[in-house]
């Protein structure tokens, strides 16, 4: 994860890590390693500190540790591109400046004017209502989901409903660029969740998956 330096975001171990004050480090040492710290008005540092392997950029719109230190809007804007290069999480802690503290609901709104920090994607795709199964074998399932996928998109198959995203493909069984696509047969009883994406970067989803259950007890 990636924070800014002189931010605070809480006394429990997690948090704690995450506020970027080695003093207050120091009395609970050893905290870890996965959080990286970068200066909070250097828009190049966070671009930079923020790769394939980062989970999440914790922010502030206004620092309050030792006085009131705004975030300069293009660190913001920076911690959007770069979350969304790379499918990341952007988290923004408004316990200081949201509920209208700012003149608006939340303090980015405030802080930029009104521009977005949210991501710029499209809206959710297509759910895959019309998806079917035509045959099961003790070897494989052949799935047809009745719908053309986007240009640069195609389906993926998952074990798991909540894994769907870039950089997340430890529970991936495969993905198919056409609509009809035969997926592996593991076990006897199994359960795979299918949604389709699209080919921008990173990909939109539909907002629900199918799920493909075989053998399972009702």
């Amino acid at each position: 994860m990636v924070a800014l330096s002189g931010g605070f975001h809480g006394r429990p171990l997690g948090t704690l890590l995450a506020t970027g004050n080695p003093d207050k480090h120091l009395p609970f040492e050893p905290l870890g390693d996965w959080v990286t710290h970068v200066p909070h008005d250097d828009a190049a540092a966070l671009d930079a500190a923020v790769g394939p392997r980062t989970s999440a950029v914790l922010v502030e719109v206004v620092q309050g540790e030792g006085g009131v230190r705004p975030v300069p809007a293009d660190v913001l804007r920076a911690a959007r591109a770069a979350c969304d290069r790379v499918g990341a999480l952007l988290i923004v802690d408004e316990v200081q400046t949201g509920l209208g503290r700012l003149g608006s609901w939340y303090g980015w709104q405030t802080a930029l004017d009104g521009s977005p920090v949210q991501p710029q994607s499209a809206s959710p795709l297509a759910n895959l209502d019309a998806l079917t199964v035509s045959s099961v074998t003790g070897s494989q399932i052949n799935v047809s989901a009745n719908v053309t996928p986007p240009t640069g998109g195609g389906f993926e198959v998952r074990r798991r409903d909540w894994s769907f995203g870039p950089g997340t493909n430890s529970d991936l069984v495969l993905r198919s660029t056409v609509p009809n696509f035969i997926i592996p047969r593991e076990a006897v009883m199994e359960q795979y969740y299918i949604r389709m994406y699209d080919g921008s970067t990173p990909p939109n989803y539909s907002r629900f998956s199918a799920a493909v259950f075989v053998n399972l007890p009702l």
